[in-house]
C-alpha cells in the first residue's frame, strides 16, 4: 500500500500551532451581554463581556479576543448605536486557528419614528433639467430628444443621447451614461459618480467613406468625452445631493416646527426605482 503524500494528509502542523489549538480550547466565555437590549432608534446599548482562558505571558502563543474585527481586552465594554438590528460577534483568534465565543443581539426599535417618502419623478425630472440646460445653445453637442434620468438600488442613472459635431469630418451620435450613487451618511445627503460609458456610433456609409478611419477618430473622442463627463459628472453629483437635502431639510422642518424636546434627525434614506424613501426618528 503506497504511503501518503505531504500533499494528501495535508500540512504538518508545528509545535507552536498544536499548542495554540491546546490554548484556544481552554478560552471560555463567562459572559456577553447587551444593555438595554432593545433601543430606540439613534439610542445606544452598552456590551459588555468576560472572557477567561486568554494566557497572560507565552510568547509563544499569540491568542486575542476580537469584537467583531475589533481587538479587545478580555474583559470591557464598548457602546453601540447600531442603525439597524444587529447581532455581534465575539471571537478569540491565534495566529493558525479562531474560535466563536458568543453573540449579543442589539435590537431596533423604529416605533416613534416617521417615514417620509418622495416620488421618483421628483428627482429624474430635475436632474434630466439640470443636464439639458448645461447642453442647451453648444454648437458641437446637440441633444438628440433629451436625456433620460432613473432610479435604482441607492443609485441614479443617467443617459445622454448626443450629436457630436466633428469639425472636417462627419458627424457622429454619441451615447452617453451616468451612474452616480445616492446615500446618507451622518444626517446628510451624498452623491458620487461611479462610473461614466461613452459609445460613439457612425452609420456605415460614413465608416464606409472614411476608409476606416472612423475607428481611430471614435477613440479619440470617447476618452476625451469621458474625461470632459467626469468633471461634468462631478458637478452633477454634487447638484443631485442638493436637491435630495432640500427635500430632507424641507421634511425636518415641517417635523420639528412645534419645538419637540428631542428633535427629529435624518436616520437612513431608502433608494430605490419606487423612489426615495426617508427614516425620521427622535434623537433620545
Amino acid at each position: 500500500m503506497a504511503t501518503p503524500t505531504r500533499e494528501q494528509t495535508g500540512p504538518i502542523e508545528t509545535e507552536e500551532a498544536k499548542k495554540e489549538r491546546a490554548a484556544l480550547k481552554k478560552v471560555k466565555l463567562r459572559s456577553f451581554t447587551a444593555t438595554p437590549p432593545s433601543i430606540e432608534a439613534l439610542g445606544t446599548s452598552t456590551l459588555r463581556w468576560s472572557v477567561t482562558g486568554i494566557p497572560a505571558v507565552d510568547v509563544t502563543i499569540n491568542l486575542s479576543v476580537f469584537l467583531e474585527d475589533e481587538e479587545v481586552a478580555p474583559v470591557g465594554s464598548k457602546a453601540v448605536s447600531p442603525s439597524f438590528t444587529r447581532t455581534f460577534h465575539l471571537n478569540a483568534k491565534g495566529s493558525v486557528a479562531d474560535k466563536t465565543l458568543g453573540t449579543a443581539q442589539v435590537k431596533v426599535d423604529f416605533g416613534a419614528c416617521e417615514p417620509r417618502e418622495l416620488v421618483p419623478s421628483a428627482v429624474t425630472r430635475t436632474v434630466q433639467a439640470e443636464i439639458d440646460a448645461q447642453l442647451v445653445g453648444s454648437r458641437k453637442v446637440r441633444l438628440r430628444g433629451g436625456s433620460k434620468a432613473s432610479l435604482g438600488d441607492f443609485s441614479v442613472d443617467v443617459k445622454i443621447p448626443l450629436e457630436i459635431e466633428v469639425r472636417s469630418w462627419f458627424n457622429a451620435d454619441m451615447d452617453v451614461s451616468l451612474r452616480f450613487s445616492l446615500f446618507a451618511s451622518s444626517e446628510r445627503v451624498r452623491s458620487t459618480l461611479d462610473n461614466v460609458s461613452v459609445d460613439v456610433k457612425w452609420t456605415f456609409l460614413e465608416h464606409l467613406a472614411s476608409l476606416g478611419v472612423t475607428g481611430i477618430v471614435q477613440s479619440a473622442m470617447q476618452q476625451l468625452a469621458e474625461s470632459l463627463l467626469d468633471l461634468m459628472g462631478t458637478l452633477l453629483a454634487d447638484r443631485l445631493a442638493s436637491l435630495v437635502q432640500r427635500e430632507v431639510d424641507r421634511e425636518l422642518a415641517q417635523l420639528n416646527a412645534d419645538g419637540p424636546p428631542n428633535p427629529f434627525h435624518l436616520h437612513s434614506m431608502e433608494v430605490s426605482d419606487l423612489g426615495l424613501t426617508f427614516l425620521f426618528c427622535h434623537a433620545p
